[in-house]
């Protein structure tokens, strides 16, 4: 309702993201996609999650076996470093990003 609301008030909504956390799959991602054609934000972006070591999430990822080895001295934003119970490396290196058709339509004119 909030970014429904701000432009009203001379704002910009900015939205982010998060790609690959627990529980994401395809029907999640695309919960996601129907959000954004909804609210229309000015702006957004998506990135993977990232499990760095001493978070739950890293403890979830590896008691399940769902790890790529990673030596974050050379960690690298947008990569996938971990898989979820339904989206496999493979699949979640294959989302190409969210789209937001108002945004595409003010860049082109269209």
């Amino acid at each position: 309702r909030a970014m429904k609301l701000i432009p009203a008030y001379g704002m910009k909504v900015q939205a982010s993201f998060i790609i690959g956390l627990p529980g994401e799959t395809w029907d999640t991602i695309a919960e996601t996609q129907r959000f954004i054609n909804e609210t229309h934000p000015w702006n957004m972006g998506a990135g993977y999650c990232c499990p760095f070591p001493g978070t739950e999430v890293r403890k979830r990822a590896q008691d399940k076996g769902y790890l790529k080895p990673v030596d974050y001295s050379e960690y690298v934003y947008g990569t996938t470093y971990f898989r979820t119970d339904e989206l496999d490396f493979t699949d979640l290196e294959s989302f190409k990003g969210y789209q937001n058709i108002q945004i595409e339509k003010v860049a082109t004119g269209r």
